[in-house]
């Protein structure tokens, strides 16, 4: 069996995925059947940008830390992150930007993802 590292819960879909250890944030949430909004995949481009309100995330590429920057003065709560590079240090959760949604591709490989019944569109 293979060692799970942390829980990320994405909202507001509230959606729970198991990430393993080093694994970035989008790469578990995929590997689960389901895909984030991103583009660069590189942290430069800021199209996943989320918001972490739970936990801590390490960057093991550098990261636009001006993007980082901008977004934390646009908004109060929580913390810019850029779940493309992000690796969770834990137990995390992140709220997508307004209008951007989880989506379901494929039903994934494993039973990593549970949506405790409050998923949302």
């Amino acid at each position: 069996m293979t060692k799970v590292k942390s829980m990320i819960r994405v909202l507001p879909a509230n959606v729970v995925f198991a990430a393993l250890p080093g694994e970035r944030v989008v790469d578990a949430v995929r590997r689960a059947g389901y895909r984030l909004p991103y583009a660069c995949r590189r942290g430069g481009c800021g199209a996943c940008l989320a918001w972490l309100e739970v936990g801590v995330v390490d960057y093991l590429s550098p990261v636009a830390d001006e993007l980082l920057e901008a977004a934390h003065t646009d908004r109060s709560s929580g913390r810019p992150c850029l779940p493309c590079q992000a690796v969770p240090r834990g137990d995390i959760t992140i709220r997508l930007e307004e209008g951007c949604r989880l989506v379901r591709i494929f039903g994934g490989g494993t039973d990593f993802a549970a949506d405790d019944g409050a998923a949302g569109d």
